[in-house]
């Protein structure tokens, strides 16, 4: 048989996957290393973001923005509910007359 030669495929190495292990899904795995000797956490990079705020947001912020993103799904929930609502009335008015 003979291999075809793929035009899209010049051999370019886009992403290098040499370290890369599949996880283990059932049970997991160790970490690199001897037992017992744990393993140096990365530093933790901070985003190159314009929108990346470097002040902390404290309890009380955190607990109104939740609050304003529940209210925000609440909104768009209801205004499907009044819709389906009005459809199912809609329907039953016209299967009935």
């Amino acid at each position: 048989m003979r291999k075809e030669y793929d035009e899209s495929d010049d051999g370019r190495i886009v992403a290098d996957m040499t370290g890369i292990e599949r996880r283990r899904v059932l049970f997991g795995r160790r970490p690199e290393g001897k037992r017992g000797e744990l393993m140096e956490p990365e530093k933790e990079q901070k985003p190159s973001s314009p929108y990346y705020a470097e002040e902390e947001v404290s309890g009380e912020q955190r607990k109104w923005y939740i609050l304003g993103t529940l209210k925000a799904a609440l909104m768009i929930g209801a205004v499907y509910a009044v819709a389906f609502g009005l459809a199912i009335l809609l329907m039953i008015l016209i299967w009935n007359h």
